[in-house]
């Protein structure tokens, strides 16, 4: 004899009579309310849909005034090699002081200090290895003039002076 009314067949069959809510003679409802119709048409952005009202609603938020751009540049086997042994380095140098991105950011804002003349065009290998930097608001200005003045990406300007840098041994 089992308890599972399914393969039961000697239990009663129950009312074809619905229940309704705590007396109430109004059937309960199934499904999803009906919706109420939109007054303005929405915007459909990709795949995505915004309402103008929706908009309007939302306040503008001010952007912090420490906020970093976190740039990634491509590194070539010997570039990842030297970046590494010269962070190995300065972090027992230094206790630990700095992260690996923190020590590339370090270095190039030192490397923007110093006259651009000195970072000659270098052949961009995109490698899809990448290391990042983080850069405060001045020194990515410097990096935005620079590539502009040499006609290339931010990530070409960075790894151009990256790679020079390794290129010269003017690592920390």
């Amino acid at each position: 004899m089992g308890l599972n009314p399914i393969f039961n067949s000697n239990l009663q069959k129950k009312s074809s009579v619905p229940k309704t809510h705590a007396g109430s003679s109004v059937p309960p409802l199934i499904g999803n309310p009906p919706m109420l119709p939109r007054l303005q048409e929405p915007i459909v952005h990709g795949s995505s849909t915004a309402f103008p009202q929706d908009k309007a609603a939302k306040k503008s938020r001010q952007v912090r005034s420490d906020k970093k751009d976190d740039i990634k540049f491509p590194v070539t086997d010997a570039m990842l090699e030297a970046l590494t042994r010269s962070y190995r380095i300065y972090k027992k140098r230094h206790r630990g002081e700095l992260f690996e991105t923190g020590y590339h950011t370090l270095l190039l804002e030192k490397a923007l200090m110093k006259d651009v003349s000195m970072f000659p065009e270098v052949p961009y290998q995109d490698t899809k290895m990448y290391k990042h930097v983080n850069l405060v608001q001045f020194y990515s200005d410097k990096v935005f003039e620079l590539a502009l003045k040499w006609k290339c990406s931010q990530r070409k300007a960075i790894f151009r002076i990256m790679y020079t840098l390794v290129e010269r041994n003017e690592l920390l």
